[in-house]
């Protein structure tokens, strides 16, 4: 699995060394932006509480880059939450985006690595968006996928829904295996220091997992409608939700040593 991870990444490196003749008009990102963001919600029947944070830089015309954090917990202080990750992308804002990226998960002191290749296409209000890589644990890895088209109503609300998979265990966490979502974002105000959006999301395996966040959105970086800050701004982040993780993993009692008398 090392092999098709290092091969993945090269791979998706060199598409991006190759693609600076396909850049547009517009630059893939259109300056330093940022965003920050707060959410409440249940996920598999535990309260819990998120925060997140992003900072986009372009670097040169035709490409960008991305770095993200998130702080929280479920279900108190024994599922703590903190990731981060960085993605490096090419984008043209009436084309899509190529990038690759890494990031590190931890629920309750245990943590596992991802690396992937991510993908943008968009058509007018449509904008159809994939992951596609790598998790690494202590105990196992796996591949791990995410697909998604999101439709923009209007230029200040999305509306998106897709499917993700994860397969892979480390003692007390496990990847949930496939799972349906759908979401919404409205923008609510904007102007030329800020702009607030509401957001919320869904997601289930229709076999007993559930989970429903919701929360809100600052965005830094101009006065633009949502859709543009989706597509000339920072890219989304890619961060594991928790839903990405089964943090109720039974854990194997140890084994049963017999007492023998005869042995004293």
């Amino acid at each position: 699995m090392t092999v098709c991870r290092d091969l993945g990444l090269a791979v998706s490196l060199a598409v991006l060394a190759a693609t600076p003749a396909l850049a547009g008009s517009l630059p893939a990102v259109s300056g330093v932006n940022g965003k920050v963001a707060a959410a409440g919600g249940i996920e598999d029947g535990d309260g819990g509480a998120l925060s997140e944070a992003s900072l986009s830089l372009p670097l040169g015309h035709a490409f960008g880059f991305q770095a993200d954090g998130l702080l929280g917990y479920i279900g108190g202080q024994k599922y703590e939450v903190a990731a981060g990750n960085g993605h490096l992308f090419w984008r043209d804002p009436s084309i899509g985006l190529l990038g690759a990226y890494a990031g590190v998960t931890s629920f309750g002191g245990e943590s596992f690595y991802r690396y992937a290749g991510e993908g943008q296409l968009y058509f007018d209000r449509i904008s159809l968006e994939g992951l596609f890589g790598h998790d690494v644990s202590d105990l196992d890895d796996g591949l791990f996928w995410l697909g998604q088209l999101a439709y923009y109503p209007s230029d200040d609300l999305r509306v998106s829904a897709g499917l993700r998979y994860a397969n892979w265990r480390d003692d007390r966490l496990a990847g949930p295996g496939r799972a349906a979502f759908a979401g919404v974002e409205y923008q609510a105000a904007s102007t030329p220091d800020y702009g607030l959006s509401l957001f919320a999301e869904g997601r289930s395996d229709g076999g007993g997992y559930n989970s429903v966040w919701g929360g809100v959105r600052v965005y830094f970086g101009g006065d633009k409608t949502l859709i543009r800050r989706h597509r000339e701004d920072d890219p989304g982040v890619v961060i594991p939700m928790v839903s990405d993780v089964d943090v109720d993993m039974p854990i194997p009692d140890p084994p049963v040593i017999p007492f023998n008398p005869e042995e004293e």
